[in-house]
């Protein structure tokens, strides 16, 4: 825990310095608005349950070395990121029970008398979440870790936040056409979820701490195919459980249990197959 929280001090204090030097850079407009959703950017980045910050830190080992709290800082950014747009791609105004980072530009945009809040703030939140993205590099090009190290993690990072990105635009596909498939479906979960939430942090704690990152491969995709499944289950109810405003059955999204449904099982059935 103490080390999930000095990846956390250390992400926040990077994100300070980053309004910061954005400030400078900008002195002679107006960046109320920069600073606002880079507010909301940094509290969602250091709130949560840091699954993955954890998991670098637990592959890693201890003593907490520099390379796992940076790896650490990093891969939180990087959910962050993928949360914003994940967020912008279902219409979910909620996240963690409160307003998504596109909710809050649309109401502060609404707020200031702007013609069109609806199609400008998602604009605007799609581009914090791109920015947090950048911040990921910047990270890593900054941090004072060995250059094999520092170039091992950036091809990880590429390559891992390429298959995400990938996953969720077959995602975005099996949405639109109502996709019961149970594989194409899995296999979409796998991609979007498996190797970013789960075989990143494992691999970067394990490359930290110089063991072998490939041996935590296998055991980071499993995990990530029991988390999507029970992430599908959570996603079906709209108890305050799943934090977001509408079920995933009431959006009309597939998932693992909406597929299941589809073909006329019955809740029960569905879950207990799921």
């Amino acid at each position: 825990t103490n080390c999930t929280q000095e990846s956390g001090t250390y992400l926040e204090g990077l994100l300070h310095d980053q309004l910061a030097a954005h400030r400078c850079a900008t002195q002679h407009l107006d960046v109320h608005l920069l600073e606002y959703l880079h507010d909301t950017l940094t509290a969602l980045a250091t709130g949560g349950k840091h699954v993955r910050c954890r998991l670098v830190h637990l592959a890693a080992g201890q003593p907490a070395t520099r390379a796992a709290c940076v790896f650490g800082a990093c891969v939180d950014l990087l959910h962050s990121a993928f949360l914003i747009h994940d967020d912008i791609i279902d219409e979910d105004l909620l996240r963690r029970g409160e307003p998504t980072v596109h909710a809050l530009a649309i109401e502060a945009l609404r707020e200031r008398g702007a013609s069109r809040p609806g199609i400008d703030g998602t604009s605007l939140g799609l581009l914090i979440g791109d920015l947090a993205m950048s911040y990921v590099y910047q990270i890593l090009a900054e941090a004072d870790l060995s250059p094999n190290l520092l170039r091992q993690a950036v091809g990880m990072f590429g390559t891992i936040s390429a298959q995400t990105i990938i996953g969720e635009l077959f995602d975005v596909e099996h949405n639109a056409l109502h996709e019961t498939h149970i594989a194409h479906i899995a296999r979409s979960n796998h991609l979007k979820t498996s190797w970013y939430s789960f075989v990143l942090p494992l691999c970067l704690g394990a490359a930290a701490a110089g063991r072998d990152p490939e041996a935590f491969s296998s055991i980071g995709i499993h995990l990530g195919k029991a988390y999507q499944a029970g992430d599908d289950l959570l996603g079906a109810s709209t108890t305050g459980l799943s934090g977001k405003a509408a079920s995933d059955v009431e959006a009309g999204r597939a998932t693992l249990l909406t597929a299941q449904l589809a073909r006329g099982l019955s809740v029960e059935e569905a879950t207990a197959n799921v």
